[in-house]
C-alpha cells in the first residue's frame, strides 16, 4: 500500500471516529429549555382546542384578554405561563419521532391544545401542541411542523383556554389606608364606618362609638372588603337585572382619600348566591355567594 492510501485510509478512520463521537454526544441526555426565546420577548399569544379560542395580548404594557371578550388578566396566571411554560424545561433526546405516536400523546391538530406565541408585529415566534398525559405529573409539547415529541411538566392548569381561568376575579384594587369612610346600607340599617389614623368609628342613629380593634366582626368585614373576588361573572346582561338593582336596599359606598368614590350594589339571585355590581357598570357584573355576602354586609349592631 503506497503512501497515499495510507493517508487516506488514515483520513477517512479519522473521519468514522470524528462521527461516532458526535453521535455519542449527541445521545447524551441533558436538561435544555424547550423555547428559545423569553418572555420579554412575547407580546400577545393564543391558545386554541377543538372548543375554545383564548387570546392574550399586552395593551400599554399591561396583559388583557382579548378573545373571547375584553378583561383585564390574573397576575399570577400570566406569571405561571411566562415562568412556568416559556421558561420549561425538557431532555434534549425527545421520547418519539414517530408521526404515528402524535395522537397517542395528544399532540396532533385534534386533540392537542395548539398555543401560538407572537412577538412585536404579530411577528409568529412558536407554534406548539400541548398534549394531554394519563399520567398526572407530566405531558408533551411537539413543535408544529417538527415530529419531535418532549416530555415536559404537567402545565395544564395554564394551557387552558378558560376565560374564567384567567381573568382577574378581584373586584377591588385599594388597601386600607386608601379609604376615607364606607356607607353601608343593608335593608332597615344605614350607618357609616369612619377611619382616623388610629382606629375606625362608627357613625350610626346620631351617635359616634369606637370600633375596638378585637372586633371580629368587622375585622372580617375589613378583610372580604380589601379581597372580594368574583365567584363568576355575568356579562352583558345588566338588563335582565335592571328592576332589581334599582331597587336593591343592599349598597356599600367607599369614600376614598383621594376623593374618588366606590358604589358597590348587591341583589340576590338565590337563597346561596348574589350579584353585585361595581360602580354602576353594566357590562361585567359579579357572582357572590351567600358567605361573601353576609360578611359584606354586616349590621351596626355587631359593631
Amino acid at each position: 500500500m503506497n503512501k497515499k492510501n495510507i493517508a487516506l485510509l488514515a483520513l477517512l478512520i479519522l473521519l468514522v471516529v470524528v462521527f461516532m463521537f458526535s453521535r455519542k454526544k449527541e445521545n447524551i441526555e441533558k436538561r435544555i429549555n424547550f423555547f428559545k426565546f423569553t418572555p420579554e420577548n412575547i407580546h400577545s399569544f393564543d391558545i386554541l382546542t377543538s372548543d375554545d379560542t383564548l387570546k392574550i395580548e399586552l395593551v400599554d404594557s399591561k396583559w388583557q384578554i382579548s378573545k373571547p371578550l375584553i378583561a383585564p388578566v390574573k397576575d399570577n396566571q400570566i406569571n405561571r405561563f411566562l415562568n412556568d411554560f416559556i421558561k420549561v424545561e425538557t431532555s434534549n433526546i425527545p421520547i418519539s419521532e414517530s408521526i404515528n405516536r402524535q395522537t397517542f400523546y395528544n399532540v396532533n391538530d385534534s386533540t392537542g391544545t395548539i398555543i401560538n406565541i407572537y412577538g412585536q408585529n404579530q411577528k409568529l415566534l412558536q407554534k406548539v401542541l400541548y398534549g394531554k398525559s394519563n399520567n398526572y405529573n407530566y405531558a408533551y409539547l411537539r413543535k408544529y411542523n417538527d415530529n419531535k415529541i418532549y416530555q415536559i411538566n404537567n402545565l395544564q392548569s395554564v394551557i387552558t383556554p378558560s376565560a374564567k381561568t384567567w381573568r382577574e376575579d378581584k373586584i377591588l384594587n385599594i388597601i386600607e389606608s386608601d379609604i376615607n369612610s364606607i356607607s353601608i346600607v343593608n335593608n332597615q340599617d344605614s350607618f357609616e364606618l369612619i377611619q382616623n389614623e388610629l382606629y375606625w368609628n362608627l357613625s350610626y342613629a346620631d351617635s359616634v362609638q369606637t370600633i375596638e380593634n378585637s372586633n371580629k366582626t368587622f375585622s372580617t368585614f375589613k378583610n372580604s372588603l380589601l379581597n372580594l373576588r368574583s365567584s363568576n361573572f355575568v356579562d352583558n346582561q345588566y338588563d335582565e337585572y335592571k328592576d332589581k338593582f334599582d331597587q336593591t336596599t343592599h349598597e356599600i359606598i367607599i369614600n376614598l382619600k383621594n376623593e374618588d368614590k366606590i358604589q358597590l350594589k348587591a341583589i340576590s339571585l338565590s337563597d346561596t348566591e348574589y350579584l353585585l355590581m361595581r360602580n354602576n357598570e353594566q357590562h361585567t357584573l359579579y357572582k357572590l355567594n351567600k358567605y361573601q355576602f353576609e360578611q359584606l354586609f354586616i349590621t351596626p349592631d355587631k359593631l
